[in-house]
């Protein structure tokens, strides 16, 4: 049976600005084993790619018109155009690694939307990224780093 810590571990995964980033700490914080909340968290962030991406491509053409949704595009374009247009995929990998609120697996999606990264390629640089992002979020909240 599935435990309500690991609920609120998948729950808080799923939120965008969120994701592992905040399920990670999370998950540790409520004694479950590091190891289980990384391969959980970077499992269900990497499951998101393809199910935003199936969402970016049937839904968001009625709503990229909308004046919040024009605001949101904006700001991932700001935030991603340095990484993606001069790097490319290793870019969109590092930018999806960093790990802070607003560089994860949604604004990647989007920004290789953007940037019209081939599919492929984007999928790729995003797990990569997730799972550098899961390693260094799970590190840190196991205070491995803090002894360097």
């Amino acid at each position: 049976m599935v435990s309500e810590k690991l609920v609120e571990v998948m729950l808080v995964t799923l939120l965008p600005w969120a994701e592992l980033r905040g399920a990670i700490p999370l998950g540790i914080a409520y004694g479950l084993n590091p190891l289980l909340v990384f391969v959980f968290a970077v499992g269900l962030n990497i499951a998101l790619i393809p199910v935003i991406f199936f969402f970016l491509d049937r839904l968001f053409p009625y709503f990229e018109h909308w004046k919040i949704t024009q605001s949101l595009l904006s700001h991932v374009r700001r935030k991603t155009e340095p990484y993606v247009k001069k790097y490319g995929f290793l870019g969109l990998t590092i930018f999806t690694a960093i790990p802070f609120p607003g560089s994860g697996v949604y604004s990647a999606c989007l920004a290789s939307d953007i940037f019209d990264v081939p599919r492929e390629k984007a999928v790729a640089a995003i797990a990569w990224g997730v799972l550098i992002a899961g390693a260094i979020v799970t590190l840190l909240s196991v205070g491995v780093l803090s002894l360097f």
